[in-house]
Order: C-alpha cells, then sequence, then structure tokens
C-alpha cells in the first residue's frame, strides 16, 4: 500500500476503500451509464460488477463470480446505454481505488 494508507485486512464481509476519485465521479450524462468493475491483484483484465443506479442510495449486487480480496482493484467508468459493449472498460474511468477490509470496533 502507498505510505498513509492502511494495509489490507479483512474483517468478515466489511470492507473500506481508500480511493482517488476526479471530481467527475457524481456526474450523470444522458445516453451514459457508470459500470462498476472488479479486479484482483495479477488479473490483466477487469470483470464487470454490474451497473450503478441512477438514483443515489444503498447500492446492492448479487454475490459476483469474483470474490473480494485484499488490495483488488475497483473501478467504475461512464459506458454506453446498457454497459460496456465488449466486457472491458470502454469510457472514461472516474474513480478508482483498492478495496481494504475495515478496521474493528
Amino acid at each position: 500500500a502507498p505510505p498513509g494508507q492502511p494495509l489490507p485486512q479483512q474483517q468478515g464481509s466489511c470492507w473500506r476503500c481508500p480511493a482517488a476519485a476526479p471530481a467527475a465521479a457524481g456526474a450523470r450524462v444522458p445516453g451514459r451509464h457508470q459500470q462498476l468493475w472488479g479486479q484482483r491483484p495479477g488479473e490483466a483484465t477487469p470483470t464487470s460488477l454490474g451497473l450503478l443506479p441512477r438514483t443515489p442510495g444503498r447500492v446492492t449486487f448479487p454475490a459476483p463470480a469474483l470474490r473480494p480480496v485484499n488490495d483488488m482493484l475497483i473501478a467504475i467508468s461512464l459506458e454506453p446505454e446498457g454497459g460496456s459493449p465488449t466486457g472491458q472498460p470502454t469510457g472514461p474511468i472516474l474513480f478508482f481505488g483498492r478495496l481494504i477490509a475495515a478496521p474493528p470496533n
């Protein structure tokens, strides 16, 4: 992990993600959709985890085939309506970060 960031630690199913996010991360663009991606360390390409809802609130995804692991990269890209046509990010990256476990309470 970069200096000043905690190392990933797993505690149950609760994860926290320090991230770099440009100002455009919250942008809603007509005819485009935000898509969430996950990429395990050592893997060459990301896996789609689904489309983000257009309205604010809780986001719930079915358990993906990609199980979260320490230092897993997550990203949000801006894609055509309905998601990436290629199965890989095609639009600009709006957000990226790495998963770390939440510290014990």
